[in-house]
């Protein structure tokens, strides 16, 4: 039912604009079920709405009915507080038994509330109520993993490592040779 457009043809709907007269607000509800089909115009306590609008609002209720097409997929709903026989005789013609347009609901019983209601309240409320869902827990924290050794070198790259070492040692004799002159040079 959520794809089927529905309009509502009640008393507040008709008077919520005060730039649109009633006529206008029944004429643009048809106007827009028209154009979006399949759709439902629906008039709750259509008694009381019968008695409160104006004649040219029920006559224009009256005519965009008798306009609408046989064949279009618009359903015309609405409800009633009274039985059909106390109806006014313009809205008993709107919806008529022989063509099985009328539904007459009586109030349900004891019996049948309880049918109704039983699955909802009382079989729900003996349920036991759902277990919280267990969540894992946390591992520990892994111990560091140990620094693998360095990767075994061949020959060349032992030599060049020796080569490189000795470099930097003949570097270091260099530079220190200089700071001691330079010590021995202050000193006298």
């Amino acid at each position: 039912m959520e794809h089927i457009h529905s309009y509502l043809l009640d008393l507040p709907m008709l008077f919520r604009e005060t730039g649109r007269s009633p006529e206008e607000a029944c004429i643009q509800v048809f106007n827009e079920a028209r154009r979006n089909v399949p759709s439902i115009v629906y008039i709750p306590s259509i008694d009381q709405w019968w008695e409160l609008v104006a004649e040219t609002v029920r006559a224009i209720l009256i005519a965009q009915l008798q306009r609408l097409d046989p064949n279009i997929p618009i359903l015309f709903l609405a409800t009633a507080d009274r039985l059909y026989k106390d109806l006014p005789s313009e809205l008993r013609d709107i919806f008529s038994h022989y063509r099985n347009e009328v539904m007459e609901v009586e109030p349900p019983n004891c019996e049948i509330r309880r049918f109704f209601y039983k699955p909802l309240i009382i079989d729900s409320s003996l349920r036991l109520p759902r277990q919280p869902r267990e969540r894992p827990k946390t591992p520990p924290p892994l111990l560091r993993a140990p620094t693998p050794p360095p990767p075994p070198l061949n020959e060349e790259e032992c030599r060049k490592l020796y080569d490189k070492e000795e470099h930097t040692l003949r570097e270091l004799r260099i530079f220190l040779r200089d700071m001691c002159k330079k010590l021995a040079s202050n000193k006298l």
